[in-house]
């Protein structure tokens, strides 16, 4: 008895292409499409961006948690809080957090700077 052959569309990154194969080729693509991937990648680094600048365990409550920090600690307790936080992530990226340290530590100092700038 011979197998009858079916159609089948394969999405590739180029564009579609369709293919004859027979019920013993058929085989699930185990692959995903160029544009899932995509969307995958952007929302992992729509996820990495998150942590760094508004991480969700720090916006809990009515306010974001820096917020509270800036308003509690006064300028110069905040401008020390912040220099700490800069000095910490600067000294632990290698040994821990990665680029993701790095940036937070540069989160920090922007933070910083932008709020001696508007004194």
């Amino acid at each position: 008895m011979k197998s009858q052959l079916k159609h089948t569309t394969y999405a590739t990154s180029q564009d579609t292409e369709v293919r004859a194969v027979s019920d013993e080729q058929q085989l699930e693509f185990p692959f995903e499409s160029h544009h899932q991937y995509m969307a995958r990648r952007a929302k992992e680094e729509e996820a990495k961006v998150e942590m760094v600048n508004h991480p969700p365990h720090y916006k809990e409550g009515e306010i974001e948690c820096i917020d509270y920090l800036e308003d509690s600690l006064g300028t110069d307790g905040f401008a020390f809080y912040i220099e700490g936080n800069v000095k910490k992530y600067v000294h632990r990226w290698r040994h821990k957090g990665g680029i993701e340290d790095l940036k937070k530590a540069q989160w920090y100092l922007t933070r910083l700077i932008d709020k001696i700038e508007s004194r």
